[in-house]
């Protein structure tokens, strides 16, 4: 659980590169989409499973 926590955490302050692409579009945030975390297994044996859907809203730089 710690570790779910903490990757959501480290992508919503992930520093975003300051490029623009062949779109003439830049990064602007992270926002997540969607998570889940499952946790299966027995006694003594548990098994974590998550997933974190991320998206990139970007920004387009007109000329």
């Amino acid at each position: 659980m710690v570790v779910y926590s903490r990757a959501i955490a480290a992508l919503m302050k992930m520093p975003l590169p300051a490029i623009v692409d062949d779109f003439g579009e830049y990064p602007h945030a992270v926002e997540v989409l969607e998570s889940f975390l499952q946790e299966k297994g027995g006694e003594g044996n548990f098994i974590w499973k998550g997933e974190i859907l991320v998206e990139v809203v970007t920004t387009i730089e007109w000329s």
